[in-house]
């Protein structure tokens, strides 16, 4: 599906196309992945941070 959307986003509309994709989804659904949920908890506060980050910098790139 990444692969899909950059090639629509990023070819054909011209737009950077970046991806934020955090890791161990299922560890919250699955009970035998229960010994990954504090990766999965690292990684998805870190993709909202990524996320509120570039959000942030885009704001200042419309200002600007």
């Amino acid at each position: 599906m990444q692969n899909y959307l950059t090639a629509v986003l990023a070819h054909t509309l011209r737009l950077d196309a970046s991806f934020i994709v955090p890791e161990f989804t299922l560890a919250q659904r699955d009970p035998a992945l229960t010994a990954l949920l504090p990766l999965f908890e690292w990684s998805r506060d870190r993709a909202h941070q990524e996320a509120a980050a570039r959000a942030r910098a885009a704001a200042r790139y419309r200002v600007a």
